[in-house]
């Protein structure tokens, strides 16, 4: 049985337990491919990255989309990074940018099991999966048509600092218009560090699915956060540990 959030009426969620922080340095030129994808995606206009939520009715601005896509390249180069310093093969994380319509299929492939990264920021203490992406079987909606569809693992990773608020402080976050320089000065200036929080098993998440375990759209968490989509969540504290994972993956490795 995963943690329930407590309900208040009419439609606010709270998180009452949270996991703290213990974040490993990211190295610099990692960093910055992060900020190049992200750029190239969002204000540099060299591929596509959708400005709203499955399920979700807010119009992102290319400020949201260019933080959102470094703190989720920032996360797989964080577990790719994870995986060399525990000797644990795989091939790095993709940099490619892609137009509409077009997406990596899968994060990552350790031997036989795919694996979806999910990320949030330092102070976050729940992995969310919106419901619209997501069958009753747990299988990724938009690969249904591929054999990418039903992922082994969902790793959760967390981010210091928090990017969006960066850009909110330098009023770019809901702006449509801001050139390299300006952004890699804000983000450079920054020492990050990530931390594996944890990961849920495919069995897991339809464990979840099955009991309903969602956050509404318009709900609100925490007392500050509106839900744009319905989302399925995890806290943190229910994941299994990084090293149960790392455990895992070389039994996978050696099999």
């Amino acid at each position: 049985m995963f943690t329930k959030l407590r309900f208040q009426a009419p439609n606010a969620y709270h998180i009452d337990a949270i996991k703290n922080f213990e974040g490993t340095a990211l190295v610099v030129d990692g960093v910055l491919q992060c900020l190049d994808f992200a750029f190239s995606m969002s204000f540099g206009q060299k591929g596509h990255h959708r400005n709203h939520r499955s399920g979700g009715t807010e119009k992102r601005k290319k400020g949201e989309i260019f933080i959102n896509a470094f703190q989720g390249k920032l996360a797989e180069f964080a577990f790719y990074t994870w995986l060399q310093a525990h000797k644990i093969p795989s091939a790095p994380p993709s940099f490619d940018v892609w137009g509409t319509g077009i997406w990596d299929t899968c994060d990552f492939e350790v031997k036989n099991l795919k694996v979806c990264i999910k990320s949030a920021a330092h102070f976050a203490s729940l992995l969310l999966l919106e419901c619209q992406d997501w069958d009753d079987f747990g299988a990724y909606k938009p690969n249904l048509q591929s054999a990418d569809a039903v992922y082994d693992l969902f790793v959760f990773l967390r981010i210091k600092p928090d990017g969006k608020t960066l850009m909110r402080q330098s009023r770019l976050l809901f702006s449509n218009q801001a050139d390299y320089e300006t952004l890699k000065s804000l983000l450079l200036k920054e020492h990050w560090y990530s931390e594996l929080c944890g990961f849920a098993t495919w069995a897991d998440v339809i464990e979840v699915i099955n009991q309903k375990q969602i956050i509404p759209q318009k709900a609100l968490l925490n007392g500050k956060t509106l839900m744009d989509a319905d989302n399925y969540y995890i806290h943190a504290n229910d994941l299994k540990s990084a090293n149960t994972l790392e455990a895992l993956l070389w039994q996978t490795c050696v099999m």
